[in-house]
């Protein structure tokens, strides 16, 4: 699975300009993700994952990744937006 993220990784690299970060928390569990674009992949304790955004307009994106897909709704002009994934539902503001 590590390399399935190392390759996701480097093809992510020539998409688009990638950003990412890495955390390590107070019991020594590292994690890391990188960005380029629509296109998410990352790696941390409880293994790899990776998603893209399908869908992705000023009020609506949808996302497909190996945890499942998810949409978030956020109506024109409203500072509040729902969504429903795999992590269940959210509210952002």
């Amino acid at each position: 699975m590590r390399a399935f993220v190392l390759i996701a990784v480097l093809g992510l690299a020539a998409c688009a300009q990638p950003s990412g970060h890495v955390g390590v928390a107070p019991d020594g569990k590292a994690s890391g993700a990188v960005r380029s674009g629509p296109a998410s992949a990352g790696v941390g304790p409880n293994g790899a994952n990776a998603s893209v955004k399908v869908v992705d307009t000023p009020t609506t994106d949808v996302t497909v990744g190996t945890g499942g897909a998810g949409v978030s709704v956020r109506p024109a002009g409203s500072p509040v937006g729902v969504g429903i994934g795999p992590g269940g539902l959210r509210v952002g503001f």
